[in-house]
């Protein structure tokens, strides 16, 4: 079942609920009557959870996140794992926050959770979700340094017995997923820019990513510092403008990208052939651009398109 039916389902069997859940609230026990959730339906559990958290009752929303996570739910982890991290309505605790960690981590790649973070950071431009972000690679990165920190102990300890040298080789694994967290935290630092050095070290974050690393972890973080990078460039924001630069940027990012992970690289690189923005205008190689963008679903692409096919000869 497609995700956007399986919504309408969801949401459609929670309108029938919502009138005993703003009941709950207002009674004088605040009780959560998982009675008359379907099957403690998971997902109805977690967005009544966000309905209270929105309204700014987290209290109320703690037992219905646990009640999901139980069945885990991997939205519920994660908003419980910020919860405790940040001490948003709850006491803050570390350890509960690296449990809930655990758990998401346990059941899902790591490539979903950075599709989950590049979600947030893309798509949902809120402060809030920002630092919801950071703390999800805060939390990653905590926990890669302690299963780090465990296999060299035990490889020490193995050597020490058998009198042989045992390597820890766990770096080989992590090493793209710290720089994947480097470079999103680049961005994040970008986007709150608390100050000109936070933000000068988000580029030089997102700058070392595109040289060395972009190859090994292309399949983690699908390209997206590198088109944040090159978007920077064009618009010259925190950066002298550099045309030359960004095209520059996103044609070594094309080299390593899947088609299906390529549609804003290939929007923004016939954005400037069509514009001739450090290029000489073109628009047969803008509408090849475009019309691989379009296909994978880039509105704006689409759109460039038609302005493209208003025109009489494509030169």
């Amino acid at each position: 079942m497609q995700f956007k039916y399986k919504l309408m389902i969801v949401c459609t069997i929670l309108s029938y609920f919502l009138p005993n859940a703003s009941a709950i609230e207002h009674s004088p026990e605040k009780k959560i009557e998982y009675a008359k959730i379907p099957n403690n339906n998971p997902d109805i559990l977690n967005i009544l959870a966000n309905k209270y958290i929105n309204q700014g009752s987290i209290p109320l929303a703690i037992p219905l996140l646990n009640k999901a996570a139980e069945q885990e739910n991997s939205d519920s982890l994660i908003t419980l794992m910020t919860l405790y991290a940040h001490g948003q309505g709850v006491p803050q605790d570390e350890k509960k926050a690296q449990d809930y960690f655990k758990k998401f981590k346990k059941n899902n790649r790591p490539s979903k959770l950075f599709d989950y973070i590049i979600f947030l950071i893309q798509n949902t431009k809120t402060i809030n979700n920002y630092k919801k972000a950071q703390i999800l690679l805060d939390q990653y990165h905590t926990l890669l340094d302690l299963q780090e920190k465990a296999c060299y102990q035990y490889t020490e300890k193995m050597s020490k017995e058998k009198n042989i040298n045992i390597i820890c080789d766990a770096w080989i694994e992590d090493e793209p997923l710290y720089k994947t967290i480097s470079s999103l935290s680049g961005i994040i630092a970008i986007h709150l820019h608390h100050s000109q050095s936070e933000i000068q070290q988000g580029v030089k974050e997102l700058e070392i990513y595109n040289k060395y690393y972009l190859e090994l972890t292309s399949h983690l973080s699908k390209g997206f510092p590198s088109v944040f990078l090159a978007q920077l460039y064009i618009n010259g924001t925190y950066v002298p403008r550099d045309y030359h630069k960004a095209r520059n940027i996103l044609e070594n990012s094309l080299k390593y990208l899947l088609r299906s992970q390529s549609a804003e690289t290939q929007h923004l690189l016939g954005t400037m052939y069509q514009q001739g923005l450090g290029v000489k205008k073109n628009n047969k190689i803008a509408k090849n651009y475009l019309e691989d963008a379009c296909s994978l679903n880039n509105e704006q692409a689409c759109q460039v398109l038609k302005t493209l096919s208003t025109q009489k000869h494509i030169k």
